[in-house]
């Protein structure tokens, strides 16, 4: 008999991860290390759902809850992860028992979209596309001139400047809020170690470096044009000559301030999309990317399936309205691999609006 329970012991859960993954893992993978947000909090159990096949837990997935925050309003959206079958029961449909009774539930909570990371093939199936989110930057110590600053001081992070790193984050306006309580869990996402940056004393900054992946997946300062001095500081303290920093699209400051001195810049797919709300999608989009569309004015019409979509935008101010036709126009996935950072896509030849950027760090993921 298969039946889906809700999660309710952090550690069962844990533990069917693991052996699930431990054969396409580095050896001692734990989810508790990788993912201490959610696995270091029992009380997380409840966003997961379980597989039972005659009474034994064979499957599970994950189901976070967050929320963009931009212009004043709120977009709902959940993350899908730790999706795992233990070996011995694949090839059974379970992955898409859980995937379906999790789109279920998004929808009924009126949540605007769903993101994941992973390899395309694996979700495309249930509707996700993969889009480019993230810029990889190579950046080497022959790139990095002597700059106008005092030199920056590199410190291992210290648990009684928490307050004084969240506030950093926080002043930011980040478009994920987190709480002071799970902030450092979030910066030690994938075995990353967290470094706080000095200038003249003064805290101006952090960054964490992931072991695992062997990259900057967070780098924050309180001044960008530190930058040159905060990068070769950090390469000393790691011993590097050469660091990769991986970067959300819509740091714009940061994304300005490495396309100087980077040696190498790559865009990367990293996030998939299955979006239930393209109207409120779209409004997301042009509500994060308002800087570029705050000197166009036009009007945009696009097929989707079954959706005739009309963007205005003048200098700024925008409207979207959806209208149900008959025709059927290009898929939802075809219109957002499109949409979403690509550079290279035909609307993107053609279009005063699109594309429009989209990210998350590292730390905001499931």
């Amino acid at each position: 008999m298969i039946n889906i329970k809700e999660g309710n012991d952090i550690q069962t859960i844990i533990e069917i991860a693991n052996r699930s993954f431990a054969p396409i893992r580095e050896e001692g993978f734990d989810f508790k290390e990788i993912m201490p947000k959610v696995y270091c909090h029992a009380k997380l159990a409840a966003i997961h759902k379980l597989v039972f096949e005659d009474g034994v837990p064979v499957a599970l997935a994950g189901n976070l809850p967050s929320q963009i925050n931009t212009q004043g309003r709120q977009f709902p959206f959940t993350i899908l992860g730790t999706v795992s079958t233990l070996p011995e029961y694949r090839n059974k449909g379970y992955m898409g028992l859980l995937i379906n009774a999790f789109h279920k539930e998004d929808i009924q909570s009126e949540k605007v979209f769903s993101i994941l990371t992973g390899l395309r093939d694996r979700y495309r199936h249930f509707g996700y596309e993969k889009c480019t989110t993230n810029i990889i930057y190579t950046v080497s110590e022959r790139n990095i001139s002597k700059g106008q600053h005092h030199p920056i001081f590199v410190k291992p992070f210290c648990a009684s400047n928490r307050t004084a790193l969240y506030d950093l984050f926080m002043s930011k306006n980040p478009i994920v809020a987190r709480k002071e309580e799970t902030f450092v869990d979030c910066l030690s996402t994938s075995k990353s170690h967290i470094c706080e940056l000095y200038n003249d004393g003064m805290l101006c900054g952090y960054y964490t470096f992931s072991e695992r992946k062997d990259c900057i997946f967070e780098l924050l300062l309180t001044d960008y044009s530190m930058i040159g001095e905060a990068i070769k500081s950090i390469m000393q303290f790691e011993g590097k000559n050469e660091l990769k920093i991986f970067v959300n699209m819509l740091d714009k400051d940061l994304i300005f301030s490495l396309d100087g001195i980077a040696e190498n810049k790559d865009c990367v797919d990293y996030l998939h999309f299955k979006v239930y709300d393209l109207k409120q999608f779209l409004e997301m989009l042009l509500c994060l990317n308002i800087d570029k569309i705050k000197n166009k004015s036009c009007k945009e019409e696009y097929v989707v399936e079954n959706e005739k979509l009309i963007l205005f935008v003048d200098n700024g101010e925008f409207s979207v309205n959806s209208i149900h036709v008959a025709a059927q126009g290009m898929t939802q996935n075809e219109f957002l691999r499109q949409i979403i950072g690509n550079p290279c896509s035909a609307i993107g030849n053609t279009s005063q609006i699109f594309p429009l950027c989209f990210g998350l760090y590292e730390g905001d993921l499931f």
